[in-house]
């Protein structure tokens, strides 16, 4: 897939996901929603822009740098929602399970289509 489909979609699929545990985390606060879609829209691409060129450069498994990024992702969220959030509860278990669920529909969603 071209880089900046890459990027589109997965911006698509990550704020559909992501809203989704929000949703199921209880989210009702407009403001944190929209934080929600901030904080992806910041930290997506970036994680996603150096997926690609990382795997272009290097020839170790993917999980290897993956890995690495995700964790990146999900503290720089963390920090966001703790920074700005107004009742996003337990800030750090909300990014690590958001992260977790789109990333892993991400790697199931392949499969299925």
């Amino acid at each position: 897939m071209m880089p900046i489909i890459s990027l589109v979609v997965s911006l698509f699929l990550t704020l559909v996901f992501e809203l989704a545990v929000a949703a199921a985390w209880g989210e009702t606060e407009m403001e944190d929603i929209v934080l929600v879609c901030e904080a992806n829209v910041i930290m997506n691409p970036a994680v996603v822009l150096a997926s690609i060129v990382l795997k272009r450069v290097l020839t170790v498994h993917f999980l290897v740098w993956q890995l690495p990024l995700e964790a990146i992702a999900v503290f720089v969220e963390c920090l966001i929602y703790t920074k700005f959030g107004r009742r996003i509860t337990y800030p750090f278990i909300f990014s690590l399970t958001a992260n977790t669920f789109s990333y892993t529909a991400g790697l199931v969603l392949p499969l299925i289509f």
